[in-house]
């Protein structure tokens, strides 16, 4: 006689240490997950502010070649460049003595409405405040000693850590001086920048460019 044999199927569900374990590991692999999404955006962001803060001093060493194309000499102007190095500290950065330098050119241009041209003086420097620290041209007068103000902001949304200039003489290569208060033109003007994101301080770049000046 023949019996038949029925075998029954148990179907095991998972135990709760074995839950347990399974949403923790999800959990981690979860937060590494957010942790390098993080990142990743953070990344991005700081190098998408540091080109910015690139393309913005690539336009002030634009707009400060302009003004040493526009230099008058010393003889048509009666105003030699003034170069004037200073030193400046601040909690922001740690109290360090930093370069806070300031050029004056004499300067031509056209006259508003006219064909006549006329001249004027500009001066490169860094206006600080609590909260910014902006490198701004000013535009004066030929006989005022220092332009005052009428300001401009040269950077966007960039504070300046440290603003160097530095001097070569005629006839002096390679002779680098961080004061100018001779009668005649410098050869050239050696501008060096530090600047850092105003909504990301801790992006930051330096750059250095030398101007050659072709009158005397």
């Amino acid at each position: 006689m023949n019996r038949a044999v029925h075998t029954i199927e148990t179907h095991r569900g998972f135990t709760l240490l074995e839950l347990i374990v399974t949403i923790a590991i999800l959990g981690v692999v979860t937060s590494m997950g957010a942790v390098a999404f993080n990142n990743i955006t953070t990344a991005w962001s700081d190098l998408r502010a540091e080109a910015e803060l690139d393309r913005s001093v690539d336009e002030a060493f634009n707009a400060f070649q302009k003004d040493i194309s526009d230099t008058m000499s010393a003889e048509l102007s009666g105003e030699p460049i003034l170069g004037i190095g200073r030193e400046t500290s601040s909690e922001r950065y740690f109290d360090r003595q930093l370069a806070d330098d300031m050029v004056v050119l004499p300067i031509q241009h056209s006259a508003v409405d006219t064909r006549m041209r006329t001249g004027s003086k500009v001066a490169w420097r860094v206006q600080r405040d609590l909260e910014t620290s902006r490198l701004v041209r000013a535009i004066g007068a030929l006989d005022q000693p220092i332009p005052p103000g009428g300001a401009s902001d040269e950077l966007d949304d960039a504070n300046v850590i440290r603003l160097g200039f530095e001097y070569e003489a005629h006839g002096e290569p390679g002779k680098w001086t961080r004061e100018w208060t001779r009668n005649e033109h410098p050869a050239a003007i050696k501008m060096s920048i530090v600047v850092e994101d105003r909504g990301r301080p801790w992006v930051q770049i330096g750059r250095e460019a030398v101007f050659p000046i072709n009158v005397r």
